[in-house]
């Protein structure tokens, strides 16, 4: 029971540590003569919705993604970690700024930020599990 216990304390200190990374670069970004750009746009920077149906979705998507976390194996859950991370950043940037700043140019394609690479990162590992079948 402690040993679980622990096992959720590393979990949220993680998830605490990689909002609070993409944050502080945020801030500092907008703080500084670093180059960025304002996204107000909402679902991969395609799609413009209502901020009250952005906050359903992302409520919605994080129960589900929490069900699932407490269901997984410890793998599964470093990468759901990774993945609640970008969103729940995502999530306070909209609300802090009013939208996302977004400064990690991609071979000049797109603009993205460090939350972005968080949630890439994590489906990309997620893939990857649930095509090997092993966890």
């Amino acid at each position: 029971m402690l040993k679980q216990k622990i096992k959720y304390l590393k979990f949220l200190f993680l998830f605490f540590l990689l909002v609070g990374i993409d944050q502080a670069f945020k801030i500092y970004v907008v703080h500084s003569n670093f180059a960025y750009q304002f996204n107000r746009l909402y679902i991969l920077g395609l799609v413009g919705i209502n901020n009250y149906l952005y906050s359903l979705l992302v409520f919605i998507f994080l129960f589900f993604l929490s069900v699932e976390f407490l269901r997984s194996s410890t793998i599964k859950q470093v990468v759901y970690i990774f993945i609640l991370s970008g969103v729940i950043s995502q999530y306070i940037s909209r609300v802090y700024f009013g939208g996302v700043v977004d400064f990690i140019n991609v071979f000049n394609i797109t603009i993205i930020n460090i939350a972005d690479l968080y949630i890439v990162i994590g489906a990309l590992f997620l893939f990857t599990l649930l095509l090997s079948k092993k966890y």
